[in-house]
């Protein structure tokens, strides 16, 4: 009966990490085969980057106050051109950074305005995140 309940737990440990599926924002920016060979390479990459796509950027209203921002645009996923400054309220629902110019700083946070929404996207510094992703595995062992 142990060596039964032992070979399940082994079984669905095995099937957890090597079958980590990746967020569909992750789809907008890598294909199907690159998602696969990070899989291959290091699944823990696809865990990673999950955690990056859905926890990396804040929607919150402008303050009244000046600070420093940049406008949010839209860019082409080839190019990584601004393609766009038009953004909607709609947008910034299920936000994906990768789709806009929005970057990480190493040590600080960054500020975008998003177009004539009133909102604000707030990107978390690399940091932080790796302090979150950190946090973020030790409670999920």
């Amino acid at each position: 009966m142990k060596k039964i309940f032992l070979t399940i737990f082994v079984l669905a440990l095995w099937f957890n990490v090597f079958s980590q599926q990746a967020d569909s924002k992750l789809y907008d920016i890598y294909t199907i085969d690159q998602i696969e060979h990070y899989r291959k390479i290091n699944p823990k990459s696809i865990d990673y980057l999950n955690f990056y796509v859905n926890n990396v950027a804040m929607v919150a209203t402008i303050p009244d106050k000046p600070f420093n921002h940049q406008q949010l645009f839209k860019i082409d996923q080839k190019t990584g051109e601004n393609i766009s400054d038009e953004i909607t309220e709609a947008d910034l629902i299920d936000f994906n950074p990768y789709l806009y110019n929005c970057k990480s700083k190493n040590e600080k946070y960054s500020y975008y305005i998003a177009g004539d929404t009133g909102k604000m996207i707030i990107m978390r510094s690399t940091q932080e995140m790796a302090r979150r992703y950190r946090q973020y595995q030790k409670n999920n062992k």
